[in-house]
């Protein structure tokens, strides 16, 4: 998946920041990865504007599936902030993915980020 994640896709970015306002707060914002690509991991395309960000963190002693869950619940609200940053700069409706990506389990989390 790691691979896929790093090819080059349309639009594709690594490490970019953004600074604006959003509400009435002025933020700077930073993704692992951005690019376009099908609605699904390795689809071809360009219809979907791909979040993603990395995290080396594994689980200890606890299931997989429960270690992933917890991490979504906690970095969620951390992908919608670059989504809603993102569909600002795009000017409206765009459609996005939303992933965390664990090179060390390996594992690629993903969802879909309509509404976020």
């Amino acid at each position: 998946m790691g691979r896929w994640i790093l090819a080059p896709h349309a639009g594709a970015q690594s490490e970019t920041s953004w600074t604006g306002w959003i509400g009435n707060e002025m933020v700077t914002l930073r993704a692992d990865r951005v690019f376009r690509a099908g609605a699904a991991p390795l689809e071809s395309g360009s219809d979907y504007l791909w979040i993603i960000d990395y995290k080396m963190s594994a689980p200890a002693g606890e299931p997989v599936e429960e270690f992933l869950a917890r991490q979504r619940d906690y970095y969620a609200p951390q992908l919608a902030r670059y989504a809603q940053a993102l569909t600002e700069l795009e000017g409206g409706n765009i459609s996005l993915r939303l992933g965390l990506y664990y090179p060390r389990l390996p594992r690629f989390d993903w969802w879909n980020g309509e509404g976020s």
